[in-house]
């Protein structure tokens, strides 16, 4: 039962960070982009996640220039 509970609780953590990073780059390019979009270009080229303060904080690498 618990893990269960750790899982859901972790889709919901990463679906609100997709959620997120998709109504910023939606106000910045002015497109709507898919859940699936977010995940395949912008998420595949991140270095690290760090969580501090109830701040998800997205780093990305040298990749991002490509």
């Amino acid at each position: 039962m618990a893990r269960n509970e750790v899982s859901l609780l972790l889709s919901v953590y990463v679906y609100q960070v997709l959620h997120g990073l998709r109504c910023l780059l939606e106000r910045q390019t002015r497109q709507g982009w898919s859940l699936s979009r977010i995940r395949e270009q912008v998420l595949k080229v991140a270095d690290t996640l760090s969580l501090h303060a109830q701040r998800i904080t997205v780093h990305l690498g040298d990749a991002v220039d490509k």
